[in-house]
């Protein structure tokens, strides 16, 4: 047993070649009847009986095409998910590395002030230059508890 086919309403002008607005007006005159928006090839002939919908090639060839549509999308977004995962994980690694690097140079930058404090405390280093090694001490600390 053959299955119904069904078409949209431009489909069903095109092939009945009359405008969408007459397959309406069929339609709300009860001529044409409708399922879920779509009119079958058998209504349509029954309306239309000069048609040809042996042009039914058409009609699967743009069905074909519409499915390769849908499918082509799907599968685009699925790469697409697939793609901001990749992406995701791969900003995760970046950022996993700048936070170990952010860490090195913290610690430097706190060796380097502990470096400074000695320097400063010891019985070598003038006034003034224990004034400087402070005002540097300060300066950095401020300097790392900026944000940016």
């Amino acid at each position: 047993m053959p299955r119904t086919r069904y078409l949209n309403v431009a489909m069903a002008a095109r092939l009945a070649g009359v405008s969408r607005g007459e397959i309406q007006r069929e339609i709300r005159a009860g001529r044409l009847k409708t399922f879920e928006g779509m009119v079958s090839e058998e209504d349509l002939r029954a309306v239309y009986p000069d048609i040809e919908l042996e042009d039914s090639a058409v009609i699967e060839r743009m069905q074909a095409i519409k499915d390769a549509a849908l499918f082509k999308y799907a599968d685009s977004e699925q790469s697409d998910e697939q793609a901001l995962r990749e992406e995701v994980n791969r900003l995760r690694a970046q950022l996993s590395e700048a936070r170990v690097e952010l860490g090195r140079y913290r610690n430097l930058v706190l060796a380097l002030k502990e470096r400074l404090e000695e320097i400063q405390q010891s019985e070598d280093c003038t006034r003034q230059q224990k004034l400087v090694l402070q005002a540097l001490v300060g300066w950095m600390l401020a300097r790392m508890s900026r944000p940016g």
